[in-house]
């Protein structure tokens, strides 16, 4: 078989994974993956017990990725579950490229308070200082917390860093600090036609009730408002949390 160019991207959830899977599919002739490899343990046990379980489950993975006939030479997977084992990947995939896709966090942490819901587990410190606070603190912080924390660990691998809203709003952006990294190729107009889409946006409040109860999932009935809207001690928890990270992003 002839050596697979692995190109991965990732990054923190709500932050446009699925959007930019289909746009990078919409390239000629060729399919992007969306969370290809993965699930929602993968991505808890990668960030408790690190490289001695991602490694090897990493591992597994290329063996099933090879053995698939779809993929051809170049293997693209946008996907927030790297994100805790970015180093892993490094080593066992070799690739081309990993990306780093971060979005405004007033709209990640917004899109989060809505969709998190608290029978599932989610991802704590790990050291006892930060474990005390955690479990006093509200939902909302918590979301700040894990934003933060996950993004920081992200900025630390120095990683291709492309923004959501650039890639949705600047074709030019889209082509140069993408396309052209990994050879692919999408005309203005095709681009154009995808952007204009909203994709896995949060539905309203009636179907997320009825797609609750018939899955027997909590029913998050609070939505919080746009960033102006906020409660001002929400705005101050975010500014004191999330502040230094988001203007590291060129977020203001």
């Amino acid at each position: 078989m002839s050596k697979i160019n692995y190109i991965f991207i990732t990054g923190f959830g709500r932050s446009g994974t699925t959007f930019l899977s289909h746009l990078l599919s919409q390239c000629s002739d060729f399919r992007a993956f969306h969370e290809y490899v993965g699930n929602r343990e993968f991505e808890l046990l990668s960030w408790y017990l690190g490289t001695s379980y991602s490694k090897p489950y990493l591992e597994n993975q290329k063996v099933r990725i090879e053995q698939d006939p779809q993929i051809g030479n170049k293997f693209i997977d946008v996907n927030g579950a790297y994100r805790n084992c970015v180093d892993e990947v490094e080593e066992v995939f070799k690739p081309f490229k990993i990306f780093h896709l971060v979005r405004d966090p007033r709209n990640v942490v917004r899109s989060l308070y809505t969709r998190r819901d608290d029978k599932k587990i989610h991802f704590i410190p790990k050291n006892e200082t930060d474990i005390k606070w955690w479990l006093t603190a509200n939902k909302f912080s918590q979301i700040c917390w894990n934003w933060k924390t996950e993004t920081e660990l992200l900025l630390e691998k120095k990683l291709d860093i492309i923004h959501f809203e650039k890639i949705t709003g600047d074709y030019n952006y889209f082509k140069s600090n993408l396309l052209d990294k990994i050879d692919l190729k999408m005309d203005l107009e095709t681009w154009q036609k995808e952007v204009a889409v909203k994709r896995n946006k949060t539905k309203p409040k009636l179907y997320r009730y009825l797609y609750a109860k018939i899955k027997g999932k909590q029913f998050i009935e609070t939505r919080l408002p746009k960033f102006n809207d906020w409660p001002e001690d929400y705005k101050a928890i975010f500014k004191d949390i999330c502040g230094d990270t988001m203007l590291k992003l060129g977020y203001e």
